[in-house]
């Protein structure tokens, strides 16, 4: 359990190992990726900062190692962020890279905490690698006092961009980590069957994401 901040939780050894290969991804994306793909974040961060308001509480749920939490902290320096991932070591990474985060390991499907305890909940990215993305909807609508933040890979979009770049042509640039696929339409239904209301919905250049600013 994770009632405090910067306390760590147990999880279970498969389901951490079902996550730890993410670590080097996600550590080539934002120290290895040059300059154009830096840009392309950048502006991904930018358009997902604009959501997030001053000193708000926030979980960032499938946090991994950080990255994502640093960009939006340069972004709102008076956000209070905690992360929670399911691997061990990419929340100790995690302190390396962005050292005001507070960290829980904890499964985003079974989230140890209090209902209403955040004022927003993120997840950047993490909905395509889960068996059960709704059950993990279900936790996030328990814990928020309101809003929800959700983005994922824009298809086709991210795969085409995948194969310009040279990567996994053999599968049509399918990411191999992605068992979820949705496109701008899809994604948009998936979240309407969730019993969210859509606030704000968007694809932020190049179209490689999309996003929706949900009301539970």
């Amino acid at each position: 359990m994770c009632p405090y901040f910067g306390m760590m939780a147990l999880s279970t050894k498969a389901a951490q190992m079902e996550t730890e290969a993410n670590a080097s991804h996600n550590q080539v994306k934002y120290e290895k990726g040059g300059r154009l793909r830096t840009a392309v974040l950048g502006l991904f961060f930018d358009r997902v900062a604009q959501h997030l308001g001053d000193g708000r509480l926030v979980l960032d749920a499938g946090s991994g190692e950080g990255y994502g939490a640093k960009e939006l902290l340069k972004r709102v320096p008076d956000l209070r962020i905690m992360g929670v991932d399911l691997s061990a070591t990419s929340l100790l990474k995690a302190k390396e890279v962005c050292p005001p985060l507070a960290t829980c390991a904890a499964d985003v499907r079974s989230l140890p905490f209090l209902a209403g305890s955040f004022d927003l909940v993120i997840s950047l990215e993490v909905l395509e690698h889960l068996q059960d993305p709704v059950r993990a909807i279900s936790a996030f609508k328990r814990i928020t006092s309101r809003n929800i933040l959700l983005t994922v890979p824009n298809e086709p979009v991210f795969r085409i961009q995948r194969m310009l770049m040279g990567m996994d042509i053999g599968s049509l640039g399918d990411h191999p980590e992605h068992i979820n696929h949705w496109g701008l339409l899809s994604f948009k239904q998936f979240l309407v069957g969730q019993g969210l209301t859509i606030v704000e919905y968007f694809s932020p250049f190049p179209y490689a994401w999309v996003g929706a600013l949900c009301r539970r």
